[in-house]
């Protein structure tokens, strides 16, 4: 087991998070599953059909919890090669969810937290948005000014967890608006949101499909 690479995953029961996880599984990893209901873990395991994976249920807004997670991820492995923060949503119209403390402190918590356990040379990924880049005057702020802010402090983080442990390879990557659900709730006919066809929107493997190639492919 000395040999075997390990990756922690948050937010991997479903979306972008599942999917990078399916794409680690298929490069050799033993992916550690992270979410707070352990019941859609156990159906991502079965989805994805691999031995190699383990599953923990973590509150990674909760710095308890998120403690409790490195004792856990300690009785697995001693290093982890790849960390990738993904838990998060882009929901708000009365969720009563507190968007900067689920986007982006928690990524903070469990990225400091781990830090300890990375390997030199690990990979951290911290999973923003396009909604970061949006211009000043961009209409689709308006409404969605919490969301974006969460966003662009998840960007801000990275960069400072970058200049803080350069021995880490640190990347923030910024999927668009994907299909699915939520985007159809919360996206179809909002302002600046008008003509998009939502039925041809990329799914979440886009993301996965970036981050393979641009530091899995010939690794």
């Amino acid at each position: 087991m000395e040999s075997q690479k390990f990756a922690l995953v948050t937010g991997g029961s479903e979306g972008v998070g599942f999917a990078i996880a399916e794409m680690l599984v298929g490069k050799g990893f033993h992916v550690i599953l992270v979410a707070r209901n352990l019941e859609k873990l156990e159906a991502a395991r079965e989805s994805l059909g691999a031995e190699n994976i383990s599953l923990l249920s973590c509150d990674v807004t909760n710095a308890q919890s998120v403690e409790r997670l490195l004792v856990d991820v300690l009785g697995i492995t001693n290093h982890i090669e790849v960390l990738v923060n993904s838990a998060g949503t882009f929901k708000w119209d009365g969720s009563g969810v507190n968007l900067m403390e689920l986007n982006a402190l928690s990524k903070e918590l469990v990225a400091n937290t781990f830090a300890k356990t990375l390997s030199v040379g690990a990979l951290v990924v911290n999973v923003s948005s396009q909604a970061a880049l949006f211009a000043e005057d961009d209409v689709r702020r308006e409404d969605e000014h919490e969301y974006v802010a969460s966003m662009q402090r998840v960007d801000t983080f990275t960069e400072e967890f970058a200049a803080q442990h350069p021995e880490f390879r640190v990347y923030v990557t910024h999927p668009p608006l994907m299909k699915g659900k939520i985007a159809n709730e919360q996206f179809r006919g909002r302002a600046g949101f008008e003509g998009i066809d939502f039925d041809s929107l990329p799914g979440p493997e886009i993301v996965a499909e970036e981050l393979e190639q641009k530091f899995f492919v010939n690794n």
